[in-house]
């Protein structure tokens, strides 16, 4: 049963990355709509962009504000997310202030990303 469950996982985590551009367009109108103004920027970063993933690996996304908001804010945002694109998915959103893009995440991330 449990094996059954993973392998439907992994069907969707494909199907996902392999539209995942319509997606991260989702989430990027939803962040817009969201967060308004004080969104700057949306990266999507880590192993899914490096090439390097696994079946099971995430999608990272980084939702870059100008501002930092409060956890509910946060929490709210992820369940709109997961609301519109499905419970099930391999999104992992990063909601995060400019300068922690800046002077933390960019250290690791270093040029594997991409603007949206």
């Amino acid at each position: 049963m449990a094996l059954d469950y993973m392998f439907e996982v992994v069907k969707k985590y494909e199907y996902y990355r392999r539209n995942w551009r319509k997606y991260v367009e989702v989430i990027k109108e939803i962040a817009s709509k969201y967060f308004g103004e004080n969104l700057a920027s949306i990266y999507v970063f880590g192993s899914f962009i490096r090439g390097d993933y696994k079946p099971l690996s995430d999608i990272d996304v980084a939702i870059v504000l100008f501002r930092e908001v409060d956890e509910w804010s946060r929490a709210r945002f992820r369940l709109l997310v997961k609301r519109e694109i499905g419970l099930i998915n391999p999104f992992e959103i990063h909601i995060i202030t400019a300068d922690l893009w800046k002077n933390w995440f960019l250290r690791f991330v270093k040029k594997d990303y991409i603007e949206i």
